[in-house]
């Protein structure tokens, strides 16, 4: 499974994803702008995967580990206010 997420004028595209739980999955992420954005799943404070940072316009694959069923959320650590969202994995 893949989800495409991008990132432009400081904010994701998406506010939502759900994917499988205990299935390893991919987020095709394109940072649309100069300005430093990634990807990062956290459980509460807890960092589960953090993608590498992309410094100006460009587009990665990152590959995600299954997490267990559950809710979470996705962030940009370079700007972890303004750009955020929620995980869903369902079983």
């Amino acid at each position: 499974m893949t989800v495409e997420i991008a990132a432009d004028n400081i904010q994701f595209n998406i506010s939502e994803f759900d994917v499988p739980a205990e299935t390893e999955f991919c987020i095709d992420f394109e940072n649309q702008e100069d300005v430093p954005h990634n990807v990062a799943i956290f459980n509460g404070g807890e960092e589960l995967f953090v993608g590498e940072i992309l410094n100006e316009a460009g587009s990665v694959t990152y590959v995600v580990p299954a997490l267990p069923a559950g809710d979470y959320s996705f962030i940009c650590t370079v700007h972890p206010q303004a750009m955020v969202g929620d995980v869903t994995v369902t079983e």
